[in-house]
């Protein structure tokens, strides 16, 4: 059975060089939905963390946007592209899933290389946080708090 949801969540760490190892369970999920070794990232539009897609879905986005802004010649439909597209990144892993994270989706995330990466499933994409950032949140469920901790210390 192939796996097609972003299910799950992780903590992996950052190396010096910015590297970062992508989930198997995730790593599953995007080559059965579009065959490649390759995400998207980019970042939310509201909070600092990374959103991540799989390439296949990241590319019906301009149809999306087509969509939402046919008929549209204000100013919007360019600005909603350039949030989407200007700042994302399309990223290659190797056969261990590992990726260099760029300066750019770094700092949006505000992860460094003394950090961990969490990654959190969400169904059609997940969420890349600093755990720290993560925690920060003010309306932070208590189970998913005691997760990331927990997930936290297990790497401690």
């Amino acid at each position: 059975m192939n796996r097609t949801i972003f299910s799950g969540s992780c903590i992996n760490g950052i190396d010096a060089k910015h590297r970062l190892s992508v989930p198997a369970g995730l790593r599953e999920a995007l080559e059965s939905r579009s065959g490649e070794k390759a995400l998207a990232l980019t970042p939310d539009e509201h909070r600092p963390c990374l959103v991540g897609y799989d390439v296949r879905h990241f590319e019906a986005q301009v149809d999306t946007l087509n969509n939402r802004f046919e008929g549209d010649f204000s100013s919007a439909p360019a600005n909603r592209a350039r949030e989407t597209f200007a700042l994302a990144e399309v990223l290659r892993y190797d056969d261990t899933g590992r990726l260099s994270l760029t300066p750019l989706l770094r700092d949006l995330a505000e992860l460094t290389h003394r950090s961990a990466a969490l990654f959190l499933g969400l169904g059609d994409r997940f969420e890349l946080w600093a755990p720290e950032t993560f925690l920060a949140l003010p309306d932070l469920s208590p189970r998913l708090e005691r997760t990331v901790r927990s997930l936290m210390a297990a790497r401690a």
